[in-house]
């Protein structure tokens, strides 16, 4: 799902809560990617915790995070700053950012 545009300078941090009663853990990816390369940050969430990662894309391209949960019906809370306020997700979930 398209989420807007993130000035490229801009730190941008991912954090995902898990809800406490998801059927296993979670991976929580961000990611730029350009025509001169990109960047990666990801992390493991437990069910009921809470986990981030961060980039600060530093040229024009995509920037996505993707949220990969063990099954469809687990559910969290996704919020990536300081671009787009918490939103409660089920499933597995990508938002995609033009960077600019």
């Amino acid at each position: 799902m398209f989420k807007g545009t993130v000035p490229k300078g801009t730190k941008v941090e991912a954090e995902l809560t898990l809800g406490a009663t998801s059927s296993g853990t979670a991976s929580l990816f961000i990611g730029h990617s350009s025509g001169s390369g990109g960047d990666v940050d990801s992390t493991t969430v437990a069910p009921g915790g809470t986990g981030s990662v961060s980039i600060t894309p530093d040229s024009q391209g995509l920037l996505r995070v993707l949220v990969d949960v063990h099954r469809e019906s687990d559910e969290g809370r996704l919020e990536v700053k300081p671009v787009t306020a918490a939103e409660d997700i089920q499933g597995d979930t990508t938002w995609t950012y033009a960077v600019g």
